[in-house]
């Protein structure tokens, strides 16, 4: 849970201690993207579209690919929404 707060925003990448904020990471392969090197996995997507909605904004986005580190059945265990401490819904 801490770690999803920490990256609640964007982090701050130190490439000599290649960490961000604080977290180490590893490039995952097939995307070239980073990641915590704890992490199970990750979803990599990509903006479709935005429009601005007056205070909000619509965004569409597509799922490309997902990076398995463990096995999909472990990710619900270890995440919940509340842990991000954001609420979402009317």
């Amino acid at each position: 849970a801490p770690l999803a707060r920490k990256f609640a925003k964007a982090p701050i990448f130190d490439q000599e201690k290649m960490s961000a904020s604080g977290v180490p990471v590893v490039r995952e392969g097939s995307s070239g993207l980073w990641m915590p090197s704890d992490s199970l996995g990750m979803v990599v997507g990509r903006v479709i579209s935005s429009s601005q909605l007056g205070s909000h904004w619509l965004v569409t986005t597509s799922v490309d690919n997902m990076v398995l580190r463990q096995p999909l059945e472990e990710w619900s265990a270890v995440l919940a929404m509340s842990d991000t401490r954001m609420h979402y819904g009317g």
